[in-house]
């Protein structure tokens, strides 16, 4: 009998210890799980982006960001600040620009710190002052009024997007594949971890989005099997009027502009924000350069 609860007692502590040990390394190694980023510095030519104009966004740290920038077919057209992903770099979402390019739509793409060869690494804290140097240079150095400015976040973007929305309030914000928050994803994956104490960067975005005072767009594949679409109706639901949900049947988390995204973001976008423009009695859009596909509520 004494030789049973000593094993039993051995075995325990043994599956303690292991526990810990894995609470331990992930607690260590969680950025290097949540950030994967390609360290290759992308050309926009070999992206089949060709037009865009290499530009060098500067942060607040004294960092120097590698960014792509094409400017609106118009002075008067709206412009898309995109936060891209956890994974690669700006390379991987140049495909989008199609979009905003049929549009007459201006685009800023950038890589954060750590990513596409940029110095640093990356942190929620230093992603948020990443995003904070693209729309300074929109602003300051491009001229784009924020009445113009559409900050769009896709998956970990999303987070990036919601906080920067939430400090300088855009003229509309789109959220695409967006999570609620990290520690809410990280519970989904790794469902024995105590991940709502141990996560460092948090990206609380369901605890943000009813603050914002911009008209919100978020588009979910009902499909995702990353980020689950309920998360998007979540966010959909807290955010302030006026707001729009797009699901698209089919679509996972990835591969929404495979789906009609594109249009789906670029139409909302003419009906939004250009519809403000021209209720305020400034210039329209140019005939031959509407966007199409507005979202149906």
């Amino acid at each position: 009998m004494t030789l049973l609860v000593n094993t039993v007692i051995w075995a325990g502590l043994a599956v303690l210890v292991m526990y810990t040990a894995a609470v331990l390394y992930m607690y260590l190694r969680q950025r290097a799980l949540l950030y994967a980023p390609s360290l290759e510095r992308p050309d926009p030519a070999a992206c089949g982006v060709g037009d865009m104009q290499v530009v060098t966004l500067r942060t607040d740290d004294g960092l120097a960001l590698n960014a792509w920038w094409l400017p609106p077919a118009h002075a008067e057209a709206p412009v898309a600040l995109y936060c891209h992903g956890n994974a690669g770099s700006m390379a991987d979402c140049a495909f989008k620009v199609a979009a905003y390019r049929a549009s007459g739509m201006g685009v800023l793409l950038f890589d954060y710190r750590g990513y596409g060869g940029n110095a640093g690494r990356p942190t929620e804290q230093g992603l948020y002052a990443d995003a904070r140097s693209a729309r300074r240079f929109l602003l300051e150095e491009q001229g784009v009024t924020e009445d113009r400015l559409v900050i769009h976040g896709e998956s970990l973007g999303s987070g990036v997007a919601t906080q920067l929305a939430l400090e300088h309030p855009p003229a509309a914000l789109v959220l695409e594949a967006a999570f609620i928050s990290i520690p809410a994803v990280g519970k989904l994956q790794y469902p024995w971890l105590p991940v709502h104490r141990l996560t460092k960067d948090r990206y609380e975005s369901l605890a943000k989005i009813g603050r914002i005072q911009a008209p919100v767009l978020v588009v979910h594949g009902e499909d995702d099997d990353l980020v689950p679409v309920d998360f998007g109706r979540r966010l959909h639901a807290a955010a302030r009027e006026p707001k729009e949900l797009v699901l698209l049947p089919g679509a996972g988390h990835a591969d929404l502009f495979d789906f009609g995204a594109g249009e789906r973001i670029t139409g909302w976008v003419a009906e939004t924000v250009e519809g403000a423009l021209r209720a305020r009695g400034q210039p329209r859009t140019p005939p031959g350069t509407e966007a199409s596909g507005v979202v149906q509520g």
